[in-house]
């Protein structure tokens, strides 16, 4: 696809041909003098250069981590490799940093150098120097505009190497395993051997019953008990409206068999995983029963992609223990984080409800008043959390649990953000967020307090109205460039005066937006829910 810049230039430079001609006929230009040939480098192409070169030392680091993937062998000490293949990991990785830096330099000089080329070729041809563009001219364009998927390619080509190696490094490591324990059976005695396989059928039998069919817990009359429900969740102040119709409370949509067999497994010796909800981008999401605390929990078992290193594994536990500390009755909260067979698992409140994405399927909008409801305590807890010097990063709906009662609470709020840090690394993207909702700073790497109050805008423009205020593909463009419609346009019976809320909550520039959440909801309590009738 050609940028708006080369489309532009083409266009219009081939568009004033004819006149370009005209004007030819009427004055002959008039003659220069030679030039001697200077060789001047244009800045794209000077940064295309130094990208070229830092590819080609990202493909020499590639190479030697390829290389030195020969040497996962199952006679091999993984262990003694282990800092050389860390060291080579962290070349990429800064490497392609570099590299994500560097493109994002050439992605904003090549729009200047495209737009000043098309402006010197129209006056050219305005002024009779010039009848249309020359080839040359045209390949310049459209080869600045391949150069940056040339990049995109490499960057994915580099990214498949990593996975590779990093499938390889865990297989060896469980092939070594593996060849250990039959190492260990082998060679004990026939007595020993009997006795231990023995051990290993009860072990199995257990296992089976604790898989298969879990024992349920007794009361203390001896009678089969439930695992009870969490006690009623903290009420705000004011109580909210009920904003949904009413129905049975689940904890998410569709919840089903877990894979693997986990469903009746233990985890952390306490948790017994009951179903699967769900598999995000940052971990697969389970319902679990505490056993120790006699409630039901939800359980989230973090990506591995999330913690490929060590570092990524302290960034991550830091993220999450810190939002562990956050007390507030509009945030889900974090009951324990844990590591488990080189796993993150986290332990967190189980909020009965509905995500508020299932309210907005298909189009569905929901009433002013209700709307109202719900960003009085969303608001309560963003400003909560960022008085704590929090910010959540990803705010949207579907991070939203709205309760048949009306009662809200907001998801994984920094850890989201955490996460999509650590795969916008291993992907090479530019943004941390979710690009609907995620202010244009986001996009560009940056995440703010005002950044959540953003993303709070656009999910107050989509409950009002029913549907998006920007829907892409082009997402940084239409948002610095505010190219929506006023919802009042949308829906006629929305007041007017909502048109100026949405119009600050959405400014591109964080200084020009509402500071705190608390005045995005004031602004919008006072309104009427519904637009005065005429006539």
């Amino acid at each position: 696809m050609r940028t708006l810049s080369s489309g532009l230039f083409l266009l219009c430079a081939l568009a004033l041909c004819p006149l370009a001609g005209a004007q030819g006929r009427r004055a002959a230009p008039a003659k220069r003098s030679p030039q001697p040939a200077a060789a001047q480098v244009s800045p794209a192409k000077k940064a295309q250069t130094e990208i070229e070169r830092q590819m080609e030392e990202l493909t020499g680091a590639v190479k030697d981590l390829q290389e030195f993937q020969r040497k996962y062998a199952p006679d091999s000490d993984l262990e003694a490799l282990r800092p050389e293949r860390d060291a080579l990991l962290k070349e990429i990785r800064d490497r392609l940093a570099k590299l994500n830096e560097q493109e994002e330099a050439f992605k904003q000089i090549k729009k200047l150098e495209q737009w000043h080329m098309g402006t010197q070729v129209l006056q050219e041809i305005v002024s009779g120097n010039k009848v249309h563009p020359t080839v040359n001219e045209i390949e310049t364009v459209f080869n600045l505009d391949n150069f940056t998927k040339t990049i995109r390619d490499f960057k994915s080509g580099v990214s498949q190497a990593v996975v590779q190696e990093e499938a390889a490094w865990r297989s060896m490591q469980q092939a070594q395993a593996d060849q250990r324990w039959s190492v260990l059976i082998a060679s004990g005695a026939a007595g020993g051997l009997i006795a231990f396989s023995f051990f290993i059928w009860r072990l199995r039998k257990r296992r089976q019953l604790q898989t298969l069919t879990p024992v349920p817990l007794q009361g203390p009359t001896g009678r089969t008990t439930n695992p009870p429900a969490l006690g009623g969740p903290a009420t705000p102040t004011p109580t909210p409206v009920n904003p949904f119709q009413s129905g049975t409370p689940t904890p998410y949509p569709h919840a089903v068999q877990a894979p693997d067999g986990a469903v009746g497994a233990v985890i952390g010796g306490n948790y017994r995983i009951d179903a699967q909800i769900g598999k995000g981008s940052m971990a697969s999401v389970y319902e679990a029963y505490d056993i120790e605390h006699n409630r039901k929990v939800v359980l989230k078992q973090v990506r591995e992609e999330v913690h490929q290193s060590e570092k990524d594994i302290e960034r991550f536990l830091a993220a999450a223990r810190t939002v562990q500390a956050l007390k507030h009755p509009s945030l889900a909260e974090i009951y324990s984080i844990f590591l488990e067979n080189e796993r993150i698992y986290m332990i967190e409140e189980f909020c009965a409800g509905k995500p508020l994405s299932r309210f907005l399927d298909a189009g569905k909008r929901i009433s002013l008043r209700s709307v109202k409801g719900v960003l009085q305590q969303v608001a309560a807890a963003v400003d909560y959390a960022h008085s704590q010097g929090i910010v959540h990063g990803d705010l949207r709906p579907a991070n939203i649990i709205v309760s048949p009662q009306g009662v809200v609470k907001v998801l994984d709020f920094s850890i989201g953000l955490q996460a999509k840090k650590t795969m916008a690394r291993l992907s090479w993207a530019e943004g941390h967020g979710s690009p609907p909702y995620m202010s244009p700073e986001q996009e560009l790497g940056t995440a703010l307090p005002a950044s959540d109050l953003y993303s709070l805008g656009v999910m107050l423009y989509e409950m009002a109205t029913g549907r998006l205020p920007f829907e892409g593909p082009n997402f940084l463009a239409q948002k610095r460039e505010m190219t929506f419609q006023p919802p009042s346009k949308v829906v006629p019976e929305l007041p007017k005066a909502l048109d100026m809320v949405i119009k600050k909550a959405l400014q591109p520039e964080p200084p020009s937006r509402f500071q705190k959440a608390a005045d995005l909801f004031g602004a919008i309590v006072a309104l009427p829910d519904a637009a005065a009738k005429t006539g």
